[in-house]
């Protein structure tokens, strides 16, 4: 006997709804993976604005730094020299001069300790 023509038009799109339901739950799943990894490895987009505004930020305030330092290493160079050419104008013995700048420098860490 042949197979009757309707239980085969029946059976084919039952078997096409299995496969169909099957392919769902598969993109299901690989939605809910990629959700998943969203959640765990991407950051949002609005924390990436923010991160890169604080790193331009810290640039120009590293660059102001860079420049302050600079500055203060000009003028520190120079006040060194006043201070030794001073010295010697005064005669001052090199032992002296050696009391000198360790009191000079023992003073300056003090009062870079105490916040002054």
């Amino acid at each position: 006997d042949a197979p009757d023509v309707k239980q085969v038009e029946f059976a084919i799109p039952s078997d096409q709804v299995l496969h169909k339901r099957h392919q769902v739950l598969t993109l299901l799943q690989e939605v809910q993976l990629l959700e998943k990894e969203i959640r765990e490895n991407m950051v949002p987009t609005v924390t990436i604005r923010a991160i890169k505004g604080h790193s331009k930020e810290l640039k120009a305030e590293g660059k102001a730094l860079s420049a302050s330092n600079k500055h203060l290493r000009e003028t520190t160079q120079d006040l060194q020299s006043t201070i030794c050419s001073l010295l010697n104008k005064a005669k001052v013995t090199n032992e002296m001069q050696v009391e000198v700048w360790k009191k000079i420098w023992d003073t300056l860490r003090n009062e870079d300790k105490t916040g002054y």
